[in-house]
């Protein structure tokens, strides 16, 4: 699935799309325009070329799924390194927690949301147990944990 352009990029592009129809509406409001929150690229070489930051972040042997930037509020996903059954739960970490859940809740009830899964990691909760787990071994920047948490708790269930 690595194509780098032309037909091959259009192909994965339309294969996305169909993936995440029944998860965002197809109608040009969320998807790949200048106003979407999510945008697909093909392949994660593209990411060294769009991104330096996140490439410079990234270690030698990862493979990216997806990735959000708080500068702009776009989500990205590397159609490359998915599979179909991956789509739901990437869209779900990387648009409904990084890009909207604290803007939906406001700041006082996702602290407490966020006070809540710092009780249920201590009470040995192994399903947030795992997703902070998860969140400690794919975070660059360990103020980003509790909230990678959260996103892997989200997209593994």
């Amino acid at each position: 699935m690595s194509a780098s352009g032309g037909e091959g990029r259009s192909a994965e592009l339309a294969k996305f799309e169909r993936w995440h129809e029944s998860i965002i509406p197809n109608d040009g409001r969320y998807v790949n325009n200048e106003n979407a929150v999510l945008i697909p690229i093909a392949t994660q070489a593209e990411i060294a070329d769009r991104f330096p930051n996140v490439s410079a972040a990234m270690y030698a042997n990862d493979i990216v799924q997806g990735f959000h930037n708080p500068a702009t509020g776009k989500a990205y996903v590397v159609l490359e390194n998915l599979t179909q059954d991956q789509v739901r739960g990437l869209v779900m970490h990387e648009v409904g927690v990084h890009a909207g859940f604290k803007n939906m809740l406001g700041d006082a009830k996702y602290a407490s949301v966020m006070k809540r899964l710092d009780f249920m990691h201590e009470a040995g909760n192994k399903a947030v147990v795992a997703a902070r787990a998860q969140a400690e071994k794919q975070s660059v920047n360990p103020g980003r944990v509790p909230e990678e948490t959260l996103a892997y708790l989200v997209s593994n269930s």
